[in-house]
């Protein structure tokens, strides 16, 4: 009885070791985190009299470290813009992923990231009120400094590139946005 009560304490321990998570972007960690961005939006979409548009977004995001580095998940998105008599109030979210640098004892991780975010929402003019959708993709580079084992705070640029056709339209409106976001993340293993 002895024998395997140490036989199976040590499978135990050699188990849990095997499927343990020992740094922030470790294979099996999940990651939630928050941002907002402030962000200057032009090309056809945005720009109105040669002015671009004034934008704030909100993301919280949800991941999963499927391997060292590599973190898979899903992002929403709250968009708020007003130039004008324009309004735009808009929601959504998507896949993304990120790759991050950095091992067991950084402190800093940098990171490139992807993603593609379905949009709706109401937009307010002088024309009228009409819904809003869109496809968005964004791409990301930024780092994330580690303030304690589990929590980091997250800076980035980002381009946002924006596809939009009106209802009333023959064809898309193409827009962008570069814009820089700041957030906290938490990292539980």
């Amino acid at each position: 009885m002895k024998r395997y009560c140490i036989f199976l304490v040590g499978g135990m321990m050699a188990f849990t070791s095997a499927f343990a998570q020992y740094y922030a972007v470790d294979k099996g960690v999940v990651t939630v985190a928050g941002e907002i961005s402030y962000a200057s939006a032009g090309g056809d979409l945005h720009e109105s009299a040669g002015e671009r548009a004034k934008t704030m977004n909100l993301n919280p995001s949800l991941g999963y470290f499927f391997l060292p580095n590599i973190c898979l998940g899903i992002e929403g998105l709250y968009h708020s813009t007003s130039q004008g008599d324009y309004k735009v109030s808009v929601m959504g979210g998507g896949p993304y992923a990120t790759f991050y640098l950095g091992g067991e004892y950084s402190q800093l991780f940098p990171f490139v990231s992807a993603s593609l975010n379905l949009i709706s929402g109401k937009i307010e003019s002088g024309n009228g009120e009409y819904t809003d959708r869109q496809i968005n993709i964004k791409l990301s580079v930024g780092a994330t400094i580690m303030a304690a084992k589990n929590v980091g705070f997250t800076g980035k640029v980002y381009y946002l590139m924006e596809n939009y056709k009106p209802e009333s339209a023959d064809k898309a409106i193409e827009g962008n946005q570069i814009g820089l976001s700041l957030g906290v993340s938490a990292f539980l293993f």
